[in-house]
């Protein structure tokens, strides 16, 4: 299966399928927003990813198509279950510090465009606003780019705290990491590897240096993401390098060619087993988010954020 983001999926059998123009939030009018029904229940899905190097075999937009390969075809499966979910215009650029070197020196992997933490707070916290003035109370924060999480998490907190609108933070590969981990040969998910690789592979195929993958010239680089005592660099156990111990650590300095993982391992039907996994979960994170019941009380929060999926023995 490949999707892009023009709209059209493709699948297994290879007929192609054009999603509908109004999950898109760009292509409603201003009436279509304001007579929307029961508005408050309607999820409003902004994508994030990140402009950075992913080695010399990737692209600069590698993290984009997770982002790209998952969240309209989810937010398409959910709405015809009966969770509706629009889809917003995807933000390109994230936080990528961690891919430059100090500021103001050339970085010894170039390409990574950054907002500062600063800034990406006040774009998040903006666009949120925007969804909140048009009447959504759902925002879903998803991101292609683990080191957008922690601003995204400080975001919905400061969107609840203001407005007591509801804002669920996710990244497609931490809900399929599981099923992901357990398929990946290095182990472990980090940076330009067998991952990400896999995965632009699958949404865009030509922006790859597969030349360079045949002849296994592209960088490795196992030993960084096994990690040690305090910390393993891997996305899906410790994401945003958020495990018991946190270093402020630059790429440079801790991969190979801007690689960290395997990125020969990698393929075509890696990723679309990956693109998969990460649909089917996020799919249920947003028939999940949509049933939360908030501002009602305790009882009726706790109630539908434990029960939601559990056996009747369970509940």
């Amino acid at each position: 299966m490949s999707m892009d983001f023009a709209r059209t999926i493709t699948g297994p059998d290879g007929r192609t399928e054009r999603l509908p123009a109004k999950l898109f939030y760009e292509n409603l009018s201003w009436r279509d927003v304001k007579e929307m029904p029961d508005k408050d229940r309607v999820i409003i899905c902004q994508p994030l990813g990140a402009i950075e190097q992913h080695g010399p075999h990737g692209p600069l937009d590698m993290d984009i198509n997770t982002a790209r390969a998952t969240v309209p075809l989810a937010a398409h499966r959910a709405t015809q279950r009966g969770t509706r979910v629009l889809v917003a215009p995807l933000i390109p650029y994230g936080f990528s510090l961690n891919l430059m070197d100090e500021e103001y020196t050339a970085d010894e992997f170039p390409g990574t465009i950054t907002f500062s933490a600063q800034a990406y707070f006040t774009v998040l916290m903006e666009v949120c606003k925007g969804f909140i003035r048009a009447g959504f109370r759902r925002i879903a924060l998803v991101t292609g780019h683990g080191n957008n999480l922690p601003t995204m998490q400080i975001v919905g907190r400061e969107i609840r705290h203001r407005t007591g609108a509801l804002v669920m933070v996710t990244a497609p590969y931490l809900l399929a990491g599981t099923e992901i981990l357990a398929e990946l040969e290095q182990g472990f998910l980090k940076h330009a590897e067998e991952f990400e690789t896999s995965i632009t592979w699958v949404v865009d195929e030509e922006s790859l240096d597969l030349q360079m993958l045949a002849e296994r010239r592209a960088p490795v680089d196992l030993e960084s993401g096994r990690g040690g005592k305090f910390f393993r660099r891997d996305a899906v156990t410790q994401p945003a390098s958020a495990g018991r111990l946190f270093l402020a650590e630059k790429s440079s300095e801790m991969s190979r060619g801007g690689v960290i993982g395997d990125p020969h391992l990698a393929s075509k039907e890696k990723g679309e087993r990956f693109v998969t996994y990460m649909v089917d979960k996020l799919t249920e994170a947003f028939e999940f988010f949509g049933q939360v019941e908030f501002g009602k009380g305790r009882d009726a929060y706790i109630r539908s954020t434990n029960s939601w999926g559990a056996t009747p023995a369970q509940r």
